[in-house]
């Protein structure tokens, strides 16, 4: 019994000793976006397979293709936003004509994704969701690389801010 413990022990703690080393827009990501983001997918697979003592299958690919969705979503107004103070005029055109037909894309993966759910083609309704997950991922770590409020501003001993000069007097 002591070395289920141990090697349960080791599974489970194996990653968190790994997390401390990870930057804060990785462990945000992987905690908030992936993990809680995830919730109403991994939450009825695992009510299912507790009550019902099997899974059905047919519902894992919509809760798929509305999850990659606001995920998608959130991450382009980010990255539109985020652009928009970089950019010039000229250039908020070029983003806004991206963000369109990011978002006309992941309608079309959307509206794919239902039909082949509805016409009970679930293994090719979940890939499609996949598909849009790693899309979403990726438009939202785009999104917030530079974001400051995962890169902490640097503190002195006394918590003030280094880069501000020393006054006398």
């Amino acid at each position: 019994m002591k070395v289920l413990f141990d090697v349960i022990w080791n599974f489970i703690s194996y990653p968190i000793k790994k997390m401390r080393n990870l930057s804060i827009i990785t462990k945000y990501f992987l905690l908030a976006v992936v993990l809680f983001g995830s919730v109403g997918i991994w939450l009825p697979i695992f009510i299912e397979w507790i009550v019902l003592k099997k899974v059905n299958f047919t519902s894992i690919p919509q809760n798929v293709i509305t999850y990659f969705i606001t995920i998608l979503f959130a991450g382009s107004i980010d990255y539109f936003f985020n652009q928009l103070k970089k950019l010039k005029l000229d250039g908020i055109a070029s983003v806004v004509l991206d963000l369109i037909g990011l978002l006309f894309f992941s309608a079309v993966l959307v509206g794919i994704g239902v039909c082949l759910s509805v016409y009970n083609h679930s293994v090719w309704a979940f890939f499609v969701g996949l598909i849009g997950v790693a899309i979403a991922y990726r438009i939202w770590w785009k999104a917030n690389e530079e974001n400051p409020n995962f890169y902490p501003k640097p503190v002195d001993s006394l918590g003030n801010d280094p880069s501000t000069p020393l006054v006398n007097g």
